[in-house]
């Protein structure tokens, strides 16, 4: 009875859950295809999440401040800027690396969000500020140009799939 039990488990472990993980864990290098994209999904939400907040900030210190600078957030504005709008970008462009050869359309969108944002914003302080030159403000609109042709890229490497 013993060896029957030993050979049944066996063929059971052998052919049904020896498959599915080597289908889902061992093919994919040891991250599913379906988490690769919620992890940059989730990412990108963060991303998005952050941007929302630093430009909050930023009009509730412009509208309130009387220097400007002082917002919501009890942060200096380098240090702000650093946050929540250079870790945006980052997580973006990890979300992208992560999720590079998968199709996703929503991966796609929110890297449109996230770059459309930033340079909302950035046309939004020019407009404000009288559209002078500032290196700054060409850097940061690059960020965003660079986000919007990440999500093209995508949308061109996974068409090829």
């Amino acid at each position: 009875m013993q060896t029957l039990l030993r050979v049944f488990a066996g063929t059971i472990t052998k052919y049904s859950l020896r498959s599915t993980f080597q289908n889902k864990f061992i093919n994919n290098l040891n991250i599913p295809l379906d988490m690769k994209t919620k992890i940059s999904v989730i990412l990108l939400f963060i991303s998005l999440a952050l941007l929302i907040i630093y430009g909050a900030d930023v009009i509730f210190a412009q509208s309130s401040s009387p220097d400007g600078k002082t917002g919501f957030l009890k942060f200096d504005h380098a240090i702000r800027g650093v946050v929540f709008g250079a870790g945006p970008v980052i997580l973006s462009i990890i979300a992208f690396a992560i999720s590079l050869k998968e199709k996703s359309v929503l991966v796609v969108v929110l890297l449109f969000i996230n770059g459309g944002l930033i340079i909302a914003g950035m046309v939004g302080m020019a407009a404000q500020k009288g559209a002078n030159e500032s290196n700054e403000l060409y850097g940061i609109t690059g960020l965003g140009i660079l986000l919007i042709a990440l999500g093209v890229v995508k949308v061109l490497v996974t068409r090829r799939k």
